[in-house]
């Protein structure tokens, strides 16, 4: 799959896998903790994540 800047991909993930996704992409910590370089995938429904899981969502 070859994605150009500002594409985006829709990732289907069940809800007892969610949080070892955003783990596994590097998701699970606020955007700004990771340099800009190190960041090459961006959380887009962030909010929605949150109210699956407001105890464990990222921030």
């Amino acid at each position: 799959m070859s994605l150009r800047y500002n594409d985006s991909v829709t990732l289907k993930v069940r809800r007892a896998l969610l949080l070892y996704a955003l783990r596994r992409l590097g998701l699970d910590v606020p955007p700004d903790t990771r340099p800009p370089h190190e960041q090459h995938i961006v959380l887009v429904n962030r909010s929605e994540i949150a109210a699956l899981h407001p105890h464990d969502a990222p921030a």
